[in-house]
């Protein structure tokens, strides 16, 4: 079987799943493989070579890895493969990092760097929620509805919690415009996603703000970290930033050591358990029990 007939096939197929271009744009990079290989390998050994013999991170061979096993799973399942041989391939091995986030600090001076109404109105919801750049770029007046944001998705409905504040900021940033949009630019069009994901750029290159990733994911970062760090269950995290599956949460809450070391000032467990001793300490009848004592050896040394 030609591996690039393969490759084709299962872009198809998830071209008729309406998976997202840039979803299909991932898969696509398939082809380097069916140059690699332009007969389907059926051991593993191949696939293994051509593994091995990748020029790039850590990250993107296990992207690599990734891709081979959803097309070798798409092989089975439509019978044109007997055996999977990726069952024989381990996953690559990686540095599993913390995610890019921001600081307390760094979230105030983000908004201080928006000199105009949209930019800072832009900046504080994400922060208040975690919107990403496409659905704030697709956020209209008639999504804002009391205390929660209704966003259209692809291919679901999601509902957005909203605080007071920033519900009463946008509804005051609505007497100044004249669209169904809530973000525009100077032409009065709506913001593109890769528009917003610019903004967010030049404001924080303003604040003075490193890289990586200068944009609005960034601040959901914060932002599930930040919940976490308050108090917030997963499921409520999971639920504020739209998550389908809780283990993408799990990646974006992950602690860094300054909130493991902040946590752990709260909730030691040496705390709890020394605290019945402290008080003990202080008991009347041990107080007493102590001056009598230190009296005592006084009175002997007077001796």
């Amino acid at each position: 079987m030609q591996t690039q007939d393969l490759v084709d096939d299962f872009l198809a197929h998830l071209k008729a799943r309406n998976m997202k271009p840039k979803t299909l744009l991932w898969y696509a990079d398939l082809r380097r493989f069916a140059v690699a290989c332009p007969e389907l390998p059926l051991t593993p050994e191949p696939i293994e070579r051509f593994l091995g013999g990748l020029e790039c991170s850590d990250d993107t061979k296990f992207a690599y890895w990734r891709r081979l096993r959803a097309l070798y799973q798409f092989a089975r399942q439509r019978r044109r493969i007997t055996r999977n041989p990726m069952t024989a391939v381990s996953r690559p091995q990686r540095l599993h990092k913390v995610p890019p986030t921001m600081e307390e600090c760094e979230l105030r001076d983000l908004v201080a760097a928006a000199s105009s109404a949209r930019d800072r109105e832009m900046v504080l919801l994400t922060i208040d929620n975690g919107m990403r750049a496409a659905e704030l770029a697709g956020l209209q007046w008639v999504h804002i509805r009391g205390n929660y944001i209704k966003v259209a998705l692809k291919m679901r409905e999601k509902y957005i919690p909203i605080s007071d504040e920033r519900r009463r900021a946008l509804l005051k940033l609505r007497e100044n415009s004249n669209g169904e949009y809530v973000f525009v630019n100077n032409r009065g069009d709506p913001l593109t996603p890769n528009g917003v994901y610019q903004v967010f750029r030049r404001l924080m290159d303003k604040a003075g703000i490193a890289g990586p990733k200068l944009g609005p994911h960034r601040v959901r970062h914060a932002i599930a970290r930040g919940m976490i760090m308050q108090g917030a269950d997963m499921a409520t995290v999971q639920y504020t930033l739209g998550h389908s599956s809780i283990n993408s949460t799990r990646v974006y809450t992950q602690l860094t050591p300054p909130d493991v070391i902040k946590k752990h000032a709260r909730y030691s467990m040496a705390k709890v358990v020394a605290s019945p001793l402290q008080g003990a300490m202080f008991e009347d009848e041990v107080v007493e029990a102590a001056e009598a004592i230190i009296a005592a050896r006084r009175s002997g040394d007077n001796v």
